[in-house]
């Protein structure tokens, strides 16, 4: 998890038309990021997210999961690694203000690796994800 300096380190450099920006350690573990929970779908359609004990965890990453258990996708709670970017069929952050936002591009910096995203199973996530907040949801 990363510090308040780094976050600001972070925030200063994050590209203008970023919606997130999702650090990763020298390992290449990308946990979470600073305004969200960070999760990719892996080349065999699996949602693969950081171990609880190493990030917050969020509302609406537990809702993600829960979708994903209702329909069947399987977990792996093991950070993704930016090394294997280019292997993803996508990415979704969460968070209770985007809920389960797919990821359009993603860019590795320093490398200035960029990988797009257009793999349906993110977007059939987020759907259910907003089903599912609606399901638990009231007017008043």
């Amino acid at each position: 998890q990363s510090t308040w300096a780094d976050r600001r380190v972070f925030e200063a450099a994050k590209a203008h038309d970023a919606d997130e920006v999702v650090p990763y350690d020298s390992d290449g573990a990308a946990d979470e990021g600073l305004s969200s929970n960070f999760a990719v779908i892996a080349s065999d359609g699996a949602l693969v997210t950081a171990p609880d004990d190493r990030v917050l965890r969020g509302s609406m990453r537990k809702l993600l999961l829960e979708v994903c258990a209702a329909d069947g996708v399987a977990v792996r709670l093991e950070s993704p690694k930016v090394a294997d970017a280019h292997t993803w069929r996508g990415a979704i952050v969460s968070s209770t203000s985007r809920f389960a936002l797919p990821v359009d591009e993603l860019r590795v910096y320093p490398d200035d690796l960029r990988v797009r995203f257009a793999d349906p199973s993110t977007a059939r996530l987020q759907r259910r994800v907003v089903e599912l907040v609606n399901s638990h949801s009231s007017l008043f």
